[in-house]
């Protein structure tokens, strides 16, 4: 439920992580403005989102970054990983390398020894079954090897979005209260976000230009 007052009891960080092309920005618009659009802009760095939820009568402030999956931006993915309540994994049921490639991400995850974050996986796209590459029981085993709950989700036709999001946010409350504030926990943004919060790190002004567009996932959460 989205609450219009702007008052909030806590502000919560969420990553989410995973490979280029799985649908991140689209699960994200999909629980931030309840919309899928099949021109969806590649992330260039990190972008965030915010919305306001309410979690046993109290409102809750969710920031949600939206990582790039290429290889080239990893190191600044992994910057952005502290400071995080909570992570969630993704990768696209029709591609079986985007699966297999969150064992890298949960082992960068491990090394930054984050304290208390909630993760949960999100195997996306599937209203694509009939392409599936990665079994609804390859997803639960590696589920339960990292004690995390999985959703079968779509942001196309909104599948299990606001469900995982609300699982994940409940996780998340339950573990640090409701009186976390990400200035108290997080790093302190470098001066290039001060100016504009949703700058996609590596932009020239010219990169718009060369940016690509890529066909949204059609991911069922």
């Amino acid at each position: 439920m989205v609450e219009s007052n702007p008052v909030v009891a806590a502000e919560y960080k969420v990553v989410v992580i995973g490979e280029y092309s799985t649908g991140k920005t689209s699960i994200i618009n999909r629980f931030v403005e309840n919309d899928f659009s099949f021109q969806t802009m590649t992330t260039i760095g990190v972008d965030y989102r915010s919305k306001v939820v309410t979690i046993d009568g109290v409102r809750l402030k969710l920031k949600v970054w939206d990582t790039a999956g290429q290889e080239q931006f990893r190191t600044i993915t992994r910057m952005h990983f502290r400071g995080a309540q909570g992570i969630i994994l993704v990768y696209d049921i029709t591609s079986k390398k985007s699966f297999e490639n969150l064992r890298y991400w949960v082992e960068k995850i491990q090394d930054e020894h984050l304290k208390g974050e909630s993760m949960v996986l999100f195997g996306n796209k599937c209203d694509l079954d009939t392409d599936r590459e990665v079994a609804v029981s390859l997803a639960e085993k590696f589920a339960r090897e990292l004690g995390i709950k999985q959703f079968q989700t779509s942001a196309k036709d909104d599948i299990n979005i606001s469900k995982a999001f609300t699982y994940l946010t409940q996780k998340i409350k339950d573990y640090h209260g409701p009186h976390v504030y990400l200035e108290h926990v997080a790093p302190k943004a470098p001066s290039f976000y001060e100016s504009s919060p949703t700058l996609k790190l590596g932009d020239t002004p010219n990169s718009s230009s060369n940016l690509s567009r890529k066909q949204a996932c059609a991911c069922k959460v």
